[in-house]
């Protein structure tokens, strides 16, 4: 160090010695060059034009001390509009703060110009650090341009108040009367800036007082705001650390003033926000730049068309909250009249890949000034990123194609729905509260402008306990027929897909997704089991086509019809687990009777077993199908072949022709009857565990038990319509069944309601012994029995009657070699 120390103290004397040597050396050259503009000039082109260098970075002295704060100044010519100022022997130097107005002077009589009432004004303002100050540099600082733009008025006037917070910092006020275009603080019009003073802060608050400029406004200005900036680490740049308050409103909003000659007192300042910046020199090394491209567009139904239309990027986590605007925003840009286009760079404001958020389109209906604000009758659009939920994820480099139309109407409501979602495995967790139809479980054809809340979880655990905020959007309370789903995404990848699973807010009476009414403030125990594997498409283009006969007493089709399609043969679990029992269904236009069924988009396969059925709905308001009684339901039946189910791939062109018939011929009855009874063969039948077994239930009408004279009957089934329960099982080792009667009893079949009654029924179990679940010819049948005294070694079927609870038989049901 002693070295180093010596030979720069040696070559400090070697400068003074070759410098001390004749005339003194010449001071650094300084000089300011640039252009003048503005309407100022065109409209008064025989008026001066002066540019002036005004000392410090006070911009009231040019009102309070002209002769004491110009350094020089120079006329403009008005064919040029070229200025350039020579400052070298002006006592500045290098790194010495000046400001520079330009003047178009109403009443010149030579010497300085002093602004006077009826002049024009211009400020040289730095856009990126909202500073009026400009640091000299060595040589020419040139390319500075000074817009003409403001009328000086005649009056008086400040602002003062105290700046509260424990942060230090350079500290910059400033009087605004512009637009916000953006949140962006860097984008402030700088010709609006009408009040600036530079303070220091410490770490207590501090007491300003903010004179305002009579430039380019006359008081009283109404729509004023007050604006700091705490330059934390005083480097002069608006980068990460430093602060953005402002005078704020109860919404912590910054709040708009009038501001009247004389002194405008108290208007305290509180800083809200981070510093917003889109300077790429202040990113961390490993940044990489995220851009949001795409359209806004308005709904037809929006009528304020002529309001400002803003886009705004919210956290996901702090979510959409129209009471809280300054919690929720990272990002805002106003879009230009009539442009729908967006292409936004997001650095600097502290958004990286990975970050998740809401994008979401705001026209401001009630929009003066200041910040956007979502009150009620503004409109809004939400962008919806995947096929889950509006959250989208920013990567580096995307988000183009992004589209957002606005069509909700914002209303004024606070309402919250919590409760516990139990599921397994893990994953991510979509809670979606939907107030629109569901007319087939092809969810994705669920319109998302229906979609009234949202609430994501990452990486789950269950039980996981959850509250989701209505958002008061589209609209107001109450809320009706409100479905609430669940979607686990097991993969994580925001796509439904093979592996997830979802569930609903059942309604544990019926099994079907229960409709909520929303109200305001918050409902809870609204639980949901998330138990139903998600349906993925089988790549297979699956269309089944036919006709149906509608009730006979609904032909105009006043109530919705619709079709389900059961992956099985068990019309019971459609009653008592209905989200697992089908696997498509859809709503039919009204008293339409022909059908083209598409499956392309469920799992089934070409080889599936299924039944089609048709639900008359006759007390449908809105929601999931659910036959409730008094409805009817039509099963697509071949009698023929005693067949209610079939394979995919035997789906006849022409069902009436191949024998199948389509009939909306059964009610549906509220009751609890069934069969229990003991299963036994006289020996000439094998039940061996594990074997199939067919259980039909069917009323008289339906069988052919008629004596002719002493031959006996030989009990077949004439019509499967007749059928009161039907049911499908394997041989168990104790070989004791239930069979369960039907609610959907056929509309001929004699029922008695009060109480519920089905006389004269026959129970048939037969053993489906080529397992192809229809009862064959050949197979072996068992039935309720009776012997008849001169037939005392012959079994024949009995009949029953069925009561509205369950019945334990008295005797067996017999396999006694008979064969169908």
């Amino acid at each position: 160090m002693t070295i180093r120390y010596g030979m720069k103290l040696l070559l400090i004397m070697i400068a003074a010695g070759i410098t001390g040597c004749g005339e003194p050396a010449a001071p650094p050259s300084l000089s300011l060059s640039g252009t003048v503009s503005g309407q100022a000039i065109t409209d008064h082109p025989d008026k001066p034009i002066l540019v002036a260098v005004i000392r410090g970075g006070d911009l009231n002295r040019i009102q309070t001390d002209p002769m004491g704060a110009i350094i020089a100044y120079i006329p403009v010519d008005h064919d040029q509009l070229t200025f350039r100022i020579d400052l070298t022997d002006k006592g500045l130097t290098a790194w010495d703060t000046v400001m520079l107005a330009a003047f178009v002077d109403m009443n010149y009589r030579q010497g300085l110009p002093y602004p006077d009432p009826g002049d024009f004004i211009g400020i040289y303002v730095n856009a990126a650090t909202l500073s009026v100050g400009l640091q000299l540099q060595e040589g020419e600082t040139s390319d500075i341009d000074i817009h003409i733009d403001r009328e000086i008025f005649n009056f008086q006037a400040q602002v003062a108040g105290t700046v509260r917070g424990d942060d230090p910092g350079n500290l910059i006020l400033i009087a605004y009367a512009g637009e916000f275009v953006s949140s962006d603080f860097s984008t402030l019009n700088p010709s609006a800036i009408i009040g600036y003073r530079q303070m220091d802060k410490s770490e207590s608050s501090l007491e300003y007082e903010l004179p305002i400029l009579p430039y380019g406004y006359d008081a009283p200005i109404e729509n004023v705001f007050i604006l700091a900036w705490l330059d934390v680490d005083r480097n002069g740049l608006m980068n990460t650390g430093d602060k953005i308050g402002y005078h704020g409103s109860s919404s912590g909003l910054p709040a708009p003033l009038t501001i009247l000659a004389g002194v405008n007192t108290p208007f305290d300042i509180d800083f809200y926000v981070d510093i917003i910046t889109t300077d790429p020199m202040d990113q961390p090394a490993d940044y990489e730049p995220i851009f949001l491209k795409g359209t806004v567009s308005l709904s037809p139904a929006v009528t304020d068309v002529n309001a400002p239309v803003f886009l705004i990027i919210t956290d996901a986590a702090n979510g959409i909250q129209p009471a809280d605007m300054v919690r929720s925003v990272r990002y805002f840009r106003r879009l230009p009249t009539g442009q729908g286009d967006f292409d936004l760079d997001l650095s600097g404001t502290g958004l990286k890949a990975g970050d998740e958020i809401y994008i979401l389109g705001l026209l401001d209906v009630d929009y003066t000034a200041g910040f956007p604000n979502l009150t009620p009758g503004d409109w809004v659009g939400l962008e919806i990123s995947s096929s889950l939920s509006a959250v989208r994820t920013l990567t580096a480099d995307s988000g183009t194609d992004i589209e957002i139309i606005i069509n909700r109407k914002v209303f004024d409501f606070e309402a919250e729905l919590r409760g516990t979602v139990e599921g397994s495995g893990t994953g991510d967790l979509y809670i979606i509260p939907y107030a629109g139809e569901i007319n087939s479980l092809n969810m994705s054809a669920i319109d998302m402008k229906h979609v009234i809340g949202y609430g994501a979880y990452r990486d789950v655990t269950f039980p996981l306990a959850y509250s989701v905020p209505i958002l008061p959007f589209g609209q107001d309370i109450p809320i009706e027929n409100v479905y609430l789903m669940a979607i686990q995404d097991t993969n994580q990848n925001g796509l439904m897909d093979a592996g997830d699973r979802f569930g609903f807010h059942i309604d544990p009476a019926t099994g079907v997704p229960d409709l909520l009414t929303i109200g305001a403030g918050v409902q809870t125990d609204l639980d949901i089991q998330v138990l139903y594997p998600w349906p993925v498409p089988s790549g297979h283009s699956i269309v089944l086509e036919g006709e149906m006969e509608l009730p006979a007493e609904d032909q105009e089709g006043e109530s919705p019809v619709f079709l389900l399609v059961t992956s099985g043969a068990d019309l019971g679990q459609l009653f008592t687990d209905p989200l697992s029992a089908v696997a498509y269904f859809e709503k039919m236009p009204p008293a339409e009777s022909s059908f083209s069924l598409d499956l392309s988009s469920t799992s089934l396969l070409p080889d599936s077993r299924i039944m089609v059925l048709a639900l008359w709905d006759r007390d449908y308001i809105a929601g999931f199908p659910q036959p409730t009684p008094g409805d009817k339901i039509g099963i697509f039946q071949n009698k023929s072949q005693m067949s209610q189910d079939i394979r995919i791939t035997d789906w006849p062109a022409d069902p009436v022709a191949a024998g199948w018939e389509f009939r909306i011929n059964r009610r549906i009855y509220n009751h609890d009857a069934s069969l229990t009874f003991q299963l036994e063969s006289d020996g000439s039948v094998d039940l061996t565990p594990g074997d199939e077994l067919i259980f039909l239930a069917v009323q008289k009408g339906g069988v052919d038990d008629k004596w002719h004279l002493l031959t006996p009957p030989g009990y077949q089934i004439t019509d499967t319509d007749y059928a009161v329960g039907m049911q499908k099982t394997v041989v168990n080792a104790e070989n004791r069944y239930t069979v369960d009667i039907l609610p959907a009893i056929y509309e001929q079949v004699p029922v008695s309601e009060d109480p519920f009654t089905i006389s004269n029924v026959y129970l048939f179990v037969v053993l489906d012994t080529n397992r192809n679940g229809l009862p064959d010819t050949g197979e072996y049948v068992g039935f309720y029995w009776q012997s008849i005294w001169f037939f005392r070694y012959y079994y024949f079927p009995k009949t029953l009657n069925v009561a509205d609870s369950p019945h334990v038989l008295d005797r067996t049901v017999l396999f006694s070699g008979k064969q169908l």
